[in-house]
């Protein structure tokens, strides 16, 4: 059995960079910006440092430079993929106690990622294919039959080339073998004559000879920046690889075999499908209705909850310049408003574009109507909206209840209508993530701004980038909440079971506001919180500690004082002072709210009435 589950995983891994280098094939936008290789460089080598400790890991710049900013136009996430596999690389073929040593920096208007090895180096005449996909280096690169799938480095070079870019390998002096990942800087002319390579690129630092590059005809030309198609553009017909399709085939089929057999013995609490047009679930008027009545509410027909709700989630492209992004969205009323999250449309209020695409493939345009930093949530229009919209039926993430099984609909890693089942796995939780500028994912990227803190529900469905905004729906298809983040070991890690939804209620006060307004009134106590260990006679608990009151706020008015600590607000618990804000966040200005608090060991309530933060 743990074969055959260890073979299920190498064959998942395969297809997932099969669907890697499909997406990279048909110039799936990116989200493209200023980019520091140095500082992705300092973290992959950080993360392997931690992982493998048998290698030695240095981080310099290029020969005779200190190492420093090495800045292109590119996609975080993508660029950081390509290091990754490159020190990977690198340590799956060279034994134990080598050092490799990455190298990043700018030379004749180009930046530079160097993975030096000292393993036993690749054989000349094998250069040339060592970035071709599924190519197998040859015994002394210490491939092993159970080991990869020769994808690593075609992903590599392919989005190399996405980017403009070129890959290759040279000896290392005194024996090894460097990877080089070359990008030209951004703003600058670029030399693309064939004939002036060597011009370019004179050497290879460390005293390397000029590396192999590797040549795939399907790329941009080395040099040039990717042209993205618009959604609204068709593409010209063009070769099919049919390889890499008739393999992704095989190796599907594969893992629905190898599935049905580890299911004798395995149980999994999560489902995956995907309703899209050929999923053969009715759309229009020929989809069921939610609420949807289950015979068993503890072992739901999820078909059923799937084709209620699906026409009525959307999925969303934004671009705006060379940046961009996909999303998810809930259409909210008929009138042709959705409900997404601010992070997925941010990009777009640079004058940026929005397409909707619905779930009968219908391709709308549409404008922000309201946006919202602070809360994560945003409101657009659709421009000329049709009139047989599908609102999503809302429910009430009150009567929500740990345990509660729970479906996540969206548009994750581009796959529109994806659907995931899992369970409540918390209520009431407090979670803070970075609400990065321009557009960034809350996953990753390197701009700070406004920090969100939500009372989320947390579930164990999978949530990935792309199904931000899309909704958490009930067994019944009613919405309890966005789906907005995930907690992951990395940036590269995807979905780990932890993800987290606004819910419902706090979505539907903020979207009414921001479509009368197209801003929100954010309430506020006026304290200044800390986290705090409280005594209550001879029991000690968690709090949320009071370390001063400002004054003529809601909480100076109340009586609040330095010193106490509230443990619980309106009934809800409170342990940590991110509880309480969370708290505080979710409600609506001039709601009279009461306050559990501690002093001098003795409890007490407090009423309060919250106030309109400016």
């Amino acid at each position: 059995m743990q074969r055959i589950e260890g073979e299920a995983t190498r064959m998942s891994g395969l297809v997932e960079d099969l669907l890697t280098l499909a997406r990279l094939d048909n110039r799936r936008p990116m989200q493209m910006e200023p980019i520091d290789l140095t500082v992705i460089a300092g973290d992959v080598v950080q993360d392997a440092r931690a992982r493998d400790t048998t290698h030695t890991l240095r981080l310099t710049g290029l020969a005779g430079q200190r190492l420093g900013p090495a800045t292109v136009d590119g996609d975080d996430a993508r660029l950081r993929q390509v290091v990754t596999n490159l020190v990977a690389n690198a340590l799956q073929h060279t034994p134990a106690g080598t050092s490799i040593t990455v190298s990043v920096g700018t030379e004749d208007d180009r930046c530079r990622v160097e993975v030096a090895d000292n393993g036993p180096g690749v054989a000349p005449e094998a250069m040339p294919h060592l970035f071709e996909r599924f190519y197998r280096t040859d015994p002394a690169r210490g491939r092993q039959a159970t080991g990869g799938h020769g994808l690593g480095l075609a992903i590599v070079a392919a989005i190399a080339q996405a980017h403009g870019g070129r890959t290759g390998v040279a000896p290392t002096p005194g024996g090894g073998a460097t990877f080089v990942l070359d990008l030209p800087v951004p703003h600058r002319p670029l030399m693309t004559c064939p004939r002036r390579c060597h011009e370019q690129h004179p050497e290879l630092p460390h005293g390397s000879p000029e590396p192999t590059w590797h040549s795939e005809p399907h790329g941009p030309a080395s040099g040039q920046a990717p042209v993205w198609e618009s959604p609204q553009q068709q593409k010209p017909p063009r070769k099919r690889r049919r390889g890499v399709w008739v393999v992704l085939a095989v190796m599907v089929l594969v893992i629905a075999l190898l599935g049905t057999a580890a299911m004798m013995t395995l149980r999994s609490g999560v489902q995956t499908s995907d309703f899209s047009q050929n999923s053969g679930l009715p759309q229009g008027a020929d989809a069921p209705r939610a609420p949807v009545e289950q015979a068993d509410a503890s072992a739901p027909d999820w078909s059923a909850t799937a084709a209620a709700v699906s026409p009525s989630v959307v999925s969303i492209a934004v671009a705006s310049g060379r940046s961009g992004g996909e999303g998810s969205g809930v259409v909210f009323d008929s009138e042709g408003h959705v409900l997404t999250n601010h992070h997925v449309v941010a990009a777009a209020g640079n004058g940026g574009t929005i397409l909707v695409t619905l779930a009968d493939k219908r391709v709308f345009e549409a404008k922000i109507d309201g946006s919202d930093a602070a809360t994560d949530l945003a409101v657009l229009s659709l421009q000329g909206a049709p009139e047989d919209l599908r609102p999503i039926s809302a429910g009430d993430d009150r009567q929500l209840k740990v345990g509660q099984p729970v479906m996540a609909i969206g548009n994750p890693l581009g796959l529109s209508g994806t659907v995931t089942t899992g369970i409540v796995s918390a209520l009431n939780r407090p979670v803070s993530t970075t609400q990065e500028s321009q557009g960034q994912n809350p996953f990753g990227g390197q701009q700070q701004g406004e920090l969100v803190v939500t009372n989320a529900i947390q579930t164990s469905a999978a949530i990935n980038p792309g199904n931000s905004g899309g909704a958490l729906v009930d067994a019944s298809g009613k919405l309890v909440g966005i789906n907005s983040s995930i907690a992951s070991l990395s940036q590269q890690s995807g979905n780990i079971g932890i993800g987290f939804a606004i819910p419902v209620t706090e979505a539907q006060a903020v979207a009414k506001q921001l479509m009368e307004s197209g801003k929100v009134k954010h309430p506020y106590l006026g304290v200044r919180l800390t986290d705090a260990i409280a005594t209550e006679g001879q029991t000690k608990r968690r709090a949320a500690g009071i370390a001063s009151v400002e004054t003529g706020t809601p909480a100076a008015a109340g009586g609040l004082r330095d010193g106490d600590a509230v443990i619980a607000i309106d009934g809800t618990p409170v342990d940590s002072s991110l509880s309480l804000t969370a708290q505080v966040r979710a409600r609506t200005v001039g709601t009279p709210t009461k306050l559990t608090i501690l002093r001098d060991g003795q409890r007490q309530d407090i009423q309060v009435n919250l106030a309109e933060r400016n």
